[in-house]
């Protein structure tokens, strides 16, 4: 069986410190920089039914196909699958090197939604610079046909590259 995260998402930067809590039936692993949460994992969360655009739903890092599924897709499917994964990497990509949510120049969701929906895409961010290559990885995540996304596996092996190719300035 495949296993599909369905929340992959940052929220700030730079983690410096790790450790766990427990909520509710759960755990969920908490990356830290003094008391500031910077990335979390909800681990085994149950997955919700519901979750579509809903209260709980994160639109800066959902899939277009999230927010708008196709129409043979019933209430009770939940339609995350890896290449849903693959999108919110992408973008967990974008947020954590950049220090700013994807899309922070929307002021509401609702926005950003309609931008997903559209295709419309973040700007290569300028400040700080992001690389060719890791912004070829990014855009690849991006793809607006789920199909055409690279697999997790292979978006894993380019993001090892370009750190190897950085730290070692091959070209």
């Amino acid at each position: 069986m495949d296993i599909v995260h369905a929340d992959i998402r940052g929220v700030s930067s730079f983690a410096v410190q790790s450790f766990n809590i427990h909520i509710n039936y759960f755990q969920a692993s908490i990356l830290m920089r003094g008391h500031t949460p910077l990335l979390m994992d909800t681990g085994l969360t149950p997955l919700i039914k519901y979750t579509i655009a809903g209260m709980h739903s994160r639109p800066r890092w959902m899939a277009p196909e999230i927010l708008l599924p196709p129409d043979d897709i019933s209430m009770d499917e939940i339609p995350y699958t890896e290449q849903t994964d693959v999108y919110a990497f992408g973008m967990t990509i974008l947020e954590v090197m950049t220090g700013k949510l994807p899309y922070s120049h929307r002021r509401y969701d609702a926005v950003v939604m309609l931008d997903v929906i559209r295709g419309t895409r973040p700007n290569r961010p300028l400040d700080p610079p992001m690389s060719d290559d890791v912004w070829r990885i990014v855009t690849a995540c991006w793809e607006t046909k789920p199909e055409k996304r690279p697999s997790a596996a292979l978006v894993g092996a380019w993001v090892d590259l370009a750190r190897y190719s950085e730290s070692h300035q091959l070209y």
